[in-house]
């Protein structure tokens, strides 16, 4: 191995590798297949030259995971083994070395071995890359510090960068067993499309003030048996938006945002969903147009959401979609509803 994975470079390779796939492992986790992230472009996972924008918001992975034969030693205590256990390593670019201190991916999240069938037909192909990050992600377990089939040992660690672009890398490592007695058999059964690893990442905000990356921003996964990376290219952002708020008045709540720039957008759509809820609903019927499409200059804007019930908080999520097709989100900003105050009639 490299001499960077025997230093401390090696923990953020591990990290990386286990938010995006199954990370570094003896040789029983494999990192044979490629690994996916979502492209803002083209609208689907992609495993290299994948678009991103800088805008706070989350990119999702995807990686099949894989097993060979080489037992995993102690995976139940002293003298286990199994081969459907190892450690696992997912690691993110953090920050640039050119210009110094360009930030890169901030933290991760959401990490679950999932079913890799994402379309619902029972298999995993070509197909299911197509299907948006939110939907149909169906979870077999989830990564946390408890022990269980996938055990989050330590997260988005920052460890130096002895290779590429970067001068630090944040990995988390987790510790995956299928079969947890050591009885040579997963406890339970697979979906039959397989298992896969999804994870999300957080990128930075839009460049402006900060410094804007200047290398190949990378991620990677690696095991003993194994190593893959996906690159990322860096899509200007349609909109630059100074404000987005949600205020709450008399029967309705009023949707503020402002922007400072349009270039390329072409309008923008308003999703909400009740505090607690996992699916937003579009509020407009139709894409709300930009009033400076391909400008230099902002516009205002005001939604007023009637549709409300009092003592209900509500999320507000903004999308900007450009010229391209790609949607960008923003927020989400939030506001619970007044009630309604109904005054006594006076006789006079």
């Amino acid at each position: 191995m490299r001499k960077w994975w025997k230093s401390g470079g090696a923990m953020a390779l591990f990290l990386l590798l286990s938010i995006l796939g199954f990370g570094i492992v003896q040789a029983d986790l494999k990192a044979t297949h490629v690994v996916y992230a979502w492209d803002i472009v083209q609208q689907k996972y992609q495993s290299s030259n994948v678009s991103i924008q800088f805008n706070g918001m989350w990119e999702s992975f995807w990686h099949e995971l894989d097993f060979d034969n080489d037992p995993w030693p102690d995976a139940c205590g002293p003298g286990t083994s199994t081969k459907w256990a190892g450690n696992m390593y997912y690691g993110l670019y953090h920050t640039d070395n050119n210009p110094a201190g360009a930030p890169g991916f901030q933290e991760t999240r959401h990490w679950e071995l999932v079913d890799c069938d994402r379309n619902g037909d029972g298999k995993f192909n070509i197909q299911d890359l197509s299907v948006s990050p939110p939907t149909h992600r169906v979870t077999w377990a989830t990564c946390t510090t408890d022990p269980g089939y996938c055990r989050l040992i330590s997260q988005d660690v920052s460890t130096p960068c002895s290779t590429g672009n970067c001068l630090d890398e944040i990995v988390t490592t987790f510790f995956i067993n299928l079969d947890r007695d050591c009885d040579g058999t997963i406890d339970q059964p697979l979906p039959p499309a397989g298992l896969c690893f999804y994870a999300e990442a957080r990128v930075p905000p839009p460049p402006d003030p900060n410094p804007m990356w200047a290398g190949p921003l990378q991620a990677r996964i690696s095991t003993v048996g194994g190593e893959k990376t996906v690159n990322f290219q860096i899509e200007p952002t349609a909109v630059k938006l100074i404000s987005f708020t949600a205020q709450a008045q008399a029967g309705r709540i009023v949707v503020f945002w402002e922007t400072a720039g349009e270039v390329d957008n072409l309008g923008f759509n308003l999703y909400r969903r009740e505090v607690g809820l996992d699916a937003y609903t579009r509020l407009n019927p139709t894409l709300i147009p930009s009033r400076s499409p391909g400008q230099g200059q902002g516009a205002t804007y005001e939604f007023i959401d009637e549709d409300v019930t009092g003592g209900v908080r509500y999320e507000y999520l903004l999308e900007d979609v450009d010229i391209y097709g790609t949607r960008t989100p923003h927020g989400p900003v939030a506001a619970r509803a007044l009630y309604a105050v109904f005054l006594p009639t006076v006789n006079r």
